[in-house]
């Protein structure tokens, strides 16, 4: 394996994708109920515990790392 397949493997490894449009985060919640961040990531992790929702790291408008949440899918 060459330098540049490594790099491009490892690239696509750790590539963190931005915010879907089906996704929030803990602020854009905590800016819906008025309440703030902190009670809204809760509210969000005891529902992922439930698992009534998803996370995963994403990437903000400003390349920031950010947890996103989304509804959980049926299968």
């Amino acid at each position: 394996m060459t330098e540049n397949e490594l790099l491009n493997e490892l690239a696509k490894e750790y590539y963190v994708s931005p915010i879907e449009p089906d996704e929030i985060t803990a602020e854009m919640l905590a800016d819906s109920l008025n309440i703030g961040t902190r009670a809204a990531q809760l509210k969000l992790q005891k529902m992922v515990k439930a698992g009534r929702l998803t996370c995963r790291k994403a990437k903000d408008g400003h390349n920031h790392d950010i947890v996103a949440y989304k509804k959980k899918e049926l299968t």
